[in-house]
């Protein structure tokens, strides 16, 4: 970390997306620079800290197969969401572990084992979206990269739509509806996938706790 600090006058940390990870460069170099967030990684620490103080009626909506990163998301927001939905490939697990009674999650309707999602699942979803003030939005309802992908698409037509203010994040979620033109519908894309995840569960990430 010292020879890439060398021959440096400051440090800027622009990569959100990445600061997770305490890998040298994110974590060590700060140590040896003055050290400052760079004004898109700012903007990141902004917009996704309106999370924990939202408006209301805030919608949290979760997909993709990982359910390892997306359950301290579910503990923690079951205290601050109106709603939290999980779809997806983890919602099967998800709903073996309890989380409709531990934390009054709302699973899709019908086969949650489903490689997507379906009418009545979207229908209900879209209710949720025209009440909700704050949407934050990571992971697809199904398995778009085989071609399931027609859910996600309307739930992300439906959010970009929204009066809400809208977040979303996850590089499975961009790539899911990255056809669809809409990304400037969204009042804010987050560049980050894990380090969102991160973020809006500890609330600070390495990176960040570097800089101060």
């Amino acid at each position: 970390a010292k020879e890439l600090a060398q021959g440096s006058d400051i440090y800027v940390n622009e990569a959100f997306s990445v600061s997770h990870r305490e890998h040298a460069s994110i974590v060590n170099v700060p140590k040896f620079l003055p050290s400052y967030a760079g004004l898109r990684f700012a903007e990141e620490f902004e917009r996704l800290s309106k999370a924990f103080n939202p408006p209301h009626p805030f919608l949290l909506l979760l997909g993709g197969a990982k359910i390892e990163t997306k359950l301290p998301l579910v503990e923690k927001f079951s205290k601050i969401a109106d709603t939290i939905f999980v779809g997806g490939a983890m919602a099967v697990k998800a709903n073996e572990l309890g989380l409709q009674e531990n934390y009054g999650v709302m699973f899709p309707t019908g086969d949650l084992a489903a490689l997507d999602a379906n009418d009545e699942t979207l229908r209900r979803l879209k209710a949720k979206i025209m009440e909700a003030k704050f949407i934050v939005w990571n992971g697809p309802l199904g398995k778009y990269e085989a071609g399931y992908a027609k859910y996600t698409n309307e739930l992300a037509e439906a959010v970009a739509g929204a009066e809400a203010e809208t977040i979303i994040g996850g590089g499975d979620t961009l790539a899911a509806i990255q056809n669809l033109n809409i990304l400037e519908k969204f009042s804010f894309v987050s560049t980050a996938g894990g380090a969102m995840l991160e973020f809006l569960a500890e609330g600070t990430l390495p990176g960040i706790k570097a800089l101060s």
